[in-house]
């Protein structure tokens, strides 16, 4: 019983600096699968989702930098904080937009999730450029939904490295 409770307070003390230290990479991918793929797949509302999630929502003027003249809600996480935004539109559409990532271990972990032989995605599109990648995705679960992949092998000034938009047709 004591081995028991020394692992259990080894493992309380381990889990903030385990959670600290999660890649971007990694983080944006959790936020692909989480805040994305599952409201939109779920026909929730995915600002709702993120909200109950516990992510930070941009004040209404922060929010307007991002959405241009669009209607909806952006999004951070304590994870990745000005590294990562998650823009959530009323239309149903879902992005997040990294500044700056390893564009090769984002492609690990994105093809991960979109992986056709494991998930319900279907590779419609992939185009390599010489400084960028992108691929589409579509699935017919739960009706239509196709996700855009682009990502920069090098970040930008001023513009995010990588997106992820998804979207149900209607």
């Amino acid at each position: 019983m004591r081995i028991l409770k020394v692992l259990l307070v080894v493992l309380c003390l381990a889990t903030p600096a385990l959670a600290q230290s999660k890649s971007v990479e990694d983080v944006a991918s959790d936020m692909v699968l989480l805040n994305c793929v599952t409201p939109i797949f779920t026909g929730d509302n995915a600002a709702r989702f993120a909200r109950q999630m516990g992510l930070i929502e941009f004040p209404k003027e922060a929010a307007s930098k991002f959405l241009k003249d669009k209607s909806g809600a952006v999004f951070a996480t304590e994870d990745a904080l000005g590294k990562i935004v998650l823009m959530t539109l009323d239309n149903g559409v879902c992005q997040v937009s990294i500044r700056e990532a390893d564009a090769q271990k984002l492609w690990d972990n994105l093809d991960t999730i979109f992986d056709p032989n494991i998930s319900p995605w279907k590779l419609v599109n992939e185009d390599r450029k010489s400084a960028a990648s992108s691929k589409s995705y579509e699935t017919d679960k739960n009706g239509s939904v196709s996700a855009f992949i682009t990502v920069s092998d090098i970040p930008k000034e001023g513009s995010p490295q990588a997106i992820i938009t998804m979207a149900r047709h209607k």
